[in-house]
């Protein structure tokens, strides 16, 4: 939870100075004739009032607000009005936001076209609005969503996870049958073997992440030492009975799942042991990123998966580095991605404008300000609904909120796309298509983003 508020504090400056900005309608200290304002001089000074001068540019007032810079002529001294101001300095929370928020759900074309249009002191600005809702998205999240990090922690969920590990390795052992069928019949093993490279790139994040949870638990050194000594002792008695065993086709390979279990114990307790070890150490600590980072074995036969060997990304110069050092420090790693994809979510709004631009290239009335508010009026819808999503699932209303996420977006663009540019039924049913896909195309850039910023 603390990621998400830590980040966010950014995005409500942005919104804050975006918002006071939209406020202030740009307005300086000088006159329209461009000379500093006529100023009463100090002895003239009465108290601030509609008839005293401006507290903040010394200008006469000539009635409740400052006809220069804007600023109220009352100035209070009290801590309810202070956070009325900053209700206020957010997001003009007295009138604006009220009308604006109504009509991005029901009516967001309206919406947008009134703004594009000139409608603007009705309604929050498009970007302080998408800041906003950016952080409260974000907020949400911290309280809707487990840490992934911290669940490894909990002795549940990695008993969870050696349960699931063991299903799929039970599963691998059913492709490695089938695989061997087909070969008997010597018909085509491609799709097998492919089902079979993808487990066993299940098996191996399983066995990370379980090898995570066993190095994080709090039992002392000693305790991991015996129980490596009774897994290498376990595991030398059963090598030694499947050496002893006959033709049984059947006993072999039970007794080869067992030893192939108690190699991956033994795996997880060696890593534990390495890391449990005094980390000021250079030879623990290198033992301890070759233990995370090494080949595991994966069947009795001796297979074995080696990261950089089967992921063809970590033959690209600069990825496999980049992929092992964040699998030495996955909670680093996580740490970065949750506080990027907050900060970089702004990034959203320039990578959607060209393709927007494209879908009206033809249409020379529309220009890339216009472009601009739809999206930026879009993405905070999008936040709206993400959150309503994750507080349904909170409390278990999975299959709702399942369904607002695969039916709203399509019918939220149509219900914009029609209004914003005034289109016809049927030119705004494939810019819809269009803008499902170019939604997708911009969520895989800013993901990649957001990837290699964290790694």
């Amino acid at each position: 939870m603390g990621i998400e508020i830590d980040v966010s504090s950014d995005v409500i400056t942005q919104a804050a100075v975006v918002s006071e900005f939209d406020h202030s309608g740009g307005n300086t200290s000088r006159d329209a004739t461009g000379d500093a304002p006529t100023r009463a001089s100090s002895e003239s000074h009465e108290p601030h009032g509609e008839h005293g001068n401006c507290a903040n540019c010394d200008v006469i007032l000539t009635g409740a607000y400052c006809h220069v810079c804007g600023q109220h002529a009352h100035i209070h001294r009290s801590l309810l009005h202070m956070f009325e101001e900053l209700l206020h300095g957010l997001f003009h929370f007295e009138t604006k936001a009220w009308r604006t928020i109504p009509a991005l759900i029901y009516r967001p074309g309206k919406l947008t076209r009134q703004y594009i249009e000139g409608k603007r002191t009705s309604f929050v600005s498009p970007l302080a609005l998408f800041l906003f809702m950016i952080f409260l998205m974000f907020f949400v999240f911290s309280f809707t969503m487990k840490d992934p990090a911290k669940n490894l922690m909990e002795e549940d969920t990695k008993e969870e996870v050696i349960k699931e590990l063991d299903q799929t390795r039970q599963t691998l052992a059913r492709q490695k049958e089938q695989e061997a069928a087909l070969i008997a019949k010597h018909e085509s093993v491609t799709d097998i073997q492919e089902e079979i490279k993808e487990t066993q790139t299940e098996i191996l994040a399983l066995e990370l992440a379980v090898t995570k949870a066993t190095s994080d638990t709090k039992k002392s050194k000693e305790e991991v030492e015996h129980q490596l000594q009774e897994a290498k002792t376990k595991l030398s008695t059963l090598e030694a009975e499947k050496r002893k065993l006959g033709p049984d086709v059947q006993k072999r390979i039970g007794i080869s799942k067992e030893i192939s279990s108690v190699k991956k114990e033994i795996h997880a307790l060696e890593v534990a042991s390495a890391q449990l070890s005094d980390k000021k150490s250079d030879s623990a600590k290198n033992k301890s990123d070759t233990a995370n980072s090494s080949s595991v074995s994966n069947s009795s036969d001796g297979l074995a998966i080696n990261i950089s060997d089967d992921n063809a990304l970590s033959e690209i110069p600069g990825i496999g580095s980049s992929l092992a050092k964040a699998n030495a420090n996955r909670e680093l790693t996580l740490y970065k991605m949750k506080a990027n994809s907050s900060k970089l979510a702004f990034l959203l709004m320039p990578i959607s404008l060209p393709f927007l631009w494209l879908l009206f290239a033809f249409h020379r009335r529309y220009v890339m300000f216009d472009h601009a508010v739809f999206s930026l009026y879009s993405l905070s819808f999008m936040c709206v609904l993400l959150i309503i999503v994750a507080l349904l699932n909170k409390f278990n209303f999975t299959g709702t909120a399942v369904f607002l996420l695969m039916v709203v977006p399509p019918v939220h663009m149509y219900l914009q796309l029609r209004d914003a540019y005034q289109l016809s039924g049927f030119g705004t049913l494939w810019r819809t298509a269009a803008l499902l896909l170019i939604a997708m195309i911009s969520l895989l850039i800013y993901a990649i983003i957001v990837t290699g910023m964290s790694i």
